[in-house]
């Protein structure tokens, strides 16, 4: 302690050889004790203890079987969306056609309305013109000039190209319509 300004309490004493050799073997005995002791609880609270083995066993099995059924649960529900979805495709086209072939549906009654006010339109014309063809030998139903007075012959002949025309172009009309 004088020269290194240290006290020799920190310094353990050598055992001797049989000292050694007691502590060590009474430690080894203890520990063996300790061991023996956790065996016998082990066995008292499972006391089918060398069935563990097979039930580790069968656990096991049955966790593959669990796996495996679980992919092939797996695989099956990825092909029911693939499926989903292609169906859902298919109606989404279907109803893009649907409302395509309703805007066309909408149009061609349009166009029936269009053709048919034509025809009828046409058909007055051509009646029209028959029935002022009828009077052509006949007092003026506007004036009262009578027949021989008047001075527009050429009338006549211009109403049939008028009323040729009309049936004309009413035929054409039910032939396109068709």
């Amino acid at each position: 302690m004088i020269l290194s300004g240290e006290d020799d309490s920190k310094v353990i004493a050598l055992m001797d050889d049989t000292t050694f050799t007691t502590s060590k073997n009474v430690k080894i005995e203890l520990v063996q004790s300790l061991l023996n002791d956790v065996e016998e609880k082990i066995k008292s609270s499972y006391p089918y203890i060398d069935e563990l083995e097979a039930q580790l066993e069968k656990i096991n099995q049955t966790l593959d079987q669990r796996q495996d059924s679980y992919e092939k649960i797996q695989s099956q529900r990825k092909e029911i969306i693939d499926e989903r979805n292609e169906l859902e495709e298919e109606i989404k086209k279907r109803k893009q056609r649907l409302s395509e072939i309703e805007l066309h549906q909408d149009r061609f009654r349009r166009l029936e309305r269009v053709y048919s006010s034509d025809v009828e339109r046409l058909e007055s014309l051509e009646e029209s013109g028959f029935l002022i063809s009828m009077r052509e030998k006949s007092d003026c139903p506007l004036c009262g000039a009578d027949a021989d007075s008047q001075r527009n012959i050429n009338h006549v002949h211009s109403l049939d190209q008028i009323r040729t025309s009309a049936d004309l172009e009413i035929k054409k009309n039910s032939e396109t319509k068709e």
